[in-house]
């Protein structure tokens, strides 16, 4: 029994596997091993036509008993009748036990042909077997594995215990397809769809069951329940324990039942910049399919959704058990041998301890695949070198009947890769917390390799888990570059002059060429000229790709639809033509903008962002009257410029406007400019003389408000005449020639007569009787074209005014 016991662990010890090629499963080569991981992988593979001969992968993983190491080196440890003490252990931490067993066998002829950069098709069958135990209480795993706390016990601690046993076939056709081809960028997607059909499957599944041992062949009693299901099995439903291998095989497939799943994979590649995997030959480009064309790839799959039937057995049929624990006693394990004659009599004899038995009411048993969600990044560090980090996801529902399913896993592999060698290291952990190291090699056709080699290096680890796979295949590899011997663009197989560069199109041997650019003169548009191949031959002096015999401007590169003259700023006006080649225009002003759309040029328009009018320099005047609004003191009412855009008034109604009334406060006669005392008002010749010698002497620095000195005398000659006249009122305007800015000039035209204000007060008038204001360029009394006249708008105009 021991050496039964051993064997088996050691067989799973060598040929378990773990899931799905572990750290050969992204590989470029992996081929037709690759779509039970990601079926979009065939459509980057570096094979061509990949067919398998034989592969398998198993794996066998537990959470409780574990092998001492030493023992798979040491034959010796069969006779050792202390083989169970010195080999084997329990791992004891109060938690409930699971353990999991998975073959997959790759059918032969299984292939994947990739027909072009695009597409790539692919058939695989598989043989499956899985096996799961969850949920298994403590108390009873050792009361199976050594008869430990036999007094009392839970089937499990967490209320439920599922055991599922699960094999089937399935046959997928594969389809890959590249979505994206962008620069750098490239992604693929894949779609396998499978029939299934069921081999063989068993179920049990309890919750909240105890049991209490009275001794090996007696329950003192059994209360809670269970439901269990199994496929047809002919040495069960037909009572027949002669029957043959041959005989089960004929009959399960007799009563096979078919089922449905699918796999969807994508896979994203980032394409290295620094690499061409393109090149000309035979006059067309030909893409590189021979070499690892990513600097990393991500990919992204969906395995095993759906699932397979089987045919239910007769001896299915109990759904429910359970048994009263009051009237259930002492049950002599003995009576259950009464299977052997039926199961009419089984369920007599259960009936005799209060066991309930519900016969199933369908002839089906439905099981859904172990569907696997599989997430990868693998980065490429040197054409031989890369590394892979993989997630493999397995939901499962826990607490549910008949839920056979794989175990999530993730792992790191960095590996080494060549044409025809690979070697691979993958570091993984899983649900159970272990960590493992594995290896692997590719040596051509053949791959060999396990997830955990520690054990095999070690003679007092504690291993709970074991696996190995191999297959065995037929790879064509993609063909690499094409071979030119003369290396002229033309290849062997076409190039009928091999020793003598010629162009493809002449089959590699040399043409006339009488301009010497290569370019032969059948095919040379310009054939006395040496020009470029992408212009037939045409040459092409300032490189804008138009042909000099064709551009206008063959001398500065320009476009196309200007028959290759520039047009920098592109407002659709050539440079040459256009009055403002740095700014965006319009044609109406040959290039020029016109911001605010006022029809005025930008370069003319004193308000070049606000809609104006031509009369007032582009600005807006909204009452017509020539002066700018932002100038107008009365903006929405005409008036003259040198009232500051207001219409005059006549403040004492006297019928003279107050501009020429002498005594705008006082109604006068217009005889008398509308002062009502002829005598006292009358300005004297005294003081007209004072101001028309002050205005014509006055002068200021060149830009500035300062007075030059010699434009004193006759200012103070004007303040002595007024000094004493309390009653005459000095109005002072300021005003500037149009150069410059309008509001600077505004400015300086205002400081300039508080500059003559100032120096008059400081000679004795009193300020309050002087009033000053600032018109800038707005009331010219010369023209401005001429140094001359602007010389005459410089001015800062006096006048007398009584009240």
């Amino acid at each position: 029994m021991k050496k039964i016991f051993f064997l088996l662990l050691v067989f799973i010890q060598y040929t378990a596997k773990a899931q799905e090629y572990q750290g050969f499963h992204t590989s470029s080569f992996a081929g037709v091993y690759s779509l039970n991981f990601n079926p979009a992988e065939i459509g980057a593979s570096r094979l061509k036509f990949h067919m398998n001969l034989i592969g398998t992968d198993l794996r066998f993983s537990n959470s409780y008993i574990w092998l001492r190491s030493g023992a798979l080196t040491n034959p010796s440890v069969f006779d050792d009748v202390n083989f169970k003490a010195k080999y084997t252990g329990e791992r004891l931490n109060g938690n409930d036990k699971e353990a999991y067993l998975s073959t997959k066998i790759n059918m032969p002829l299984s292939f994947m042909y990739s027909i072009n950069q695009k597409n790539a098709i692919a058939f695989s069958w598989n043989l499956n077997f899985l096996a799961n135990a969850d949920g298994v209480s403590e108390n009873l795993s050792r009361f199976i594995y050594n008869n430990k706390d036999t007094n009392l016990f839970r089937l499990t601690n967490n209320d439920y215990f599922n055991a599922n046993l699960m094999s089937w076939l399935d046959y997928g056709l594969t389809y890959s397809r590249e979505l994206i081809n962008k620069g750098n960028h490239n992604l693929r997607g894949a779609a396998t769809l499978k029939m299934t059909t069921g081999v063989a499957n068993m179920f049990m599944f309890s919750k909240q069951a105890e049991v209490k041992i009275k001794n090996q062949n007696t329950f003192e009693y059994v209360n809670g329940g269970f439901s269990s299901g199994a496929s047809y099995i002919p040495v069960l439903d037909d009572n027949n324990a002669n029957v043959t291998t041959g005989q089960i095989i004929d009959s399960i497939l007799a009563n096979r039942r078919i089922g449905w799943a699918g796999d969807i994979g994508f896979v994203y590649e980032f394409r290295d910049p620094k690499e061409n995997y393109s090149y000309q030959m035979d006059c067309k480009t030909v893409t590189r399919n021979d070499v690892g064309k990513y600097k990393f790839k991500i990919g992204i799959s969906l395995i095993d959704f759906g699932y397979v039937k089987f045919k239910r057995s007769a001896f299915n049929t109990f759904s429910g058990f359970s048994a009263d624990s009051s009237k259930a006693k002492n049950i002599d394990l003995n009576a259950f041998k009464a299977i052997k004659d039926g199961l009419d009599v089984l369920q007599d004899t259960l009936a005799n301890y209060n066991m309930v038995m519900h016969k199933s009411v369908t002839d089906d048993i439905i099981m859904l695949t172990p569907s696997r969600v599989n997430i990868y990044i693998d980065y490429k560090f040197h054409k031989w070198f890369y590394a892979n980090f993989t997630a493999s996801l397995a939901p499962w529902r826990r607490n549910a009947n008949a839920t056979a399913h794989h175990i999530t896993e993730f792992t790191i592999t960095p590996r080494f890769e060549m044409k025809w060698l690979g070697v691979y290291v993958p570091l993984s952990t899983n649900y159970s917390g272990f960590f493992k190291m594995g290896a692997a090699i590719r040596l051509g056709p053949l791959v060999v390799g396990s997830n955990d080699i520690t054990p095999l290096f070690s003679s007092q680890k504690e291993t709970y888990a074991a696996n190995v796979y191999m297959n065995l295949s037929i790879p064509i590899m993609q063909r690499g570059k094409i071979k030119d011997k003369d290396k002229d663009g033309t290849s062997n197989k076409k190039d009928k002059c091999k020793d003598v560069v010629g162009p493809c199109e002449n089959f590699g041997c040399p043409e006339p060429d009488r301009d010497g650019d290569s370019i032969i003169d059948k095919l040379d548009k310009c054939p006395d000229i040496k020009g470029l191949v992408e212009l037939q031959g045409c040459p092409d002096k300032d490189g804008d790709k138009i042909t000099d015999s064709a551009d206008k401007c063959p001398d500065i590169p320009g476009l196309a639809e200007f028959n290759g003259c520039p047009d920098k700023d592109g407002d659709k006006i050539i440079d040459s033509e256009d009055e403002c080649p740095d700014v965006p225009g319009i044609l109406a002003f040959k290039g020029c903008p016109d911001t605010d759309e006022d029809g005025i040029q930008d370069k003319v328009d004193d308000c070049p962002t606000e809609k104006g009018v031509l009369s007032a320099k582009g600005c807006p005047d909204r009452d017509g009257d020539s002066l700018t609004d932002k100038l107008d003191k009365c903006p929405d009412v005409p008036g003259p410029r040198d009232n500051l855009g207001c219409p005059y008034g006549d403040l004492d109604k006297d019928g003279v406007l107050d501009k020429d009334d002498d005594c705008p406060k006082v109604p006068g006669p217009v005889s008398n400019k509308g002062c009502p005392n002829p005598e006292v008002k009358i300005i004297q010749e005294k003081i007209k003389k004072a101001i028309k010698m002050a205005f014509d002497n006055l002068e200021f620095e060149t830009g500035k408000d300062v007075i030059r000195s010699k434009s004193y005398s006759s200012l103070i000659n004007l303040a002595n005449n007024l000094k004493d006249k309390k009653d005459y009122k000095l109005k002072l305007s300021g005003h500037t020639d149009n150069v410059g800015n309008p509001v600077k000039n505004q400015d300086l035209s205002n400081r300039r007569a508080a500059a003559v204000k100032k120096y008059i007060v400081s000679r004795g008038v009193s300020a309050d009787n002087i009033t000053t204001e600032g018109l800038g360029d707005t009331v010219p009394i010369s023209d401005n074209k001429t140094p001359a006249g602007r010389q005459k708008n410089r001015r800062v105009e006096m006048n007398v005014l009584f009240e």
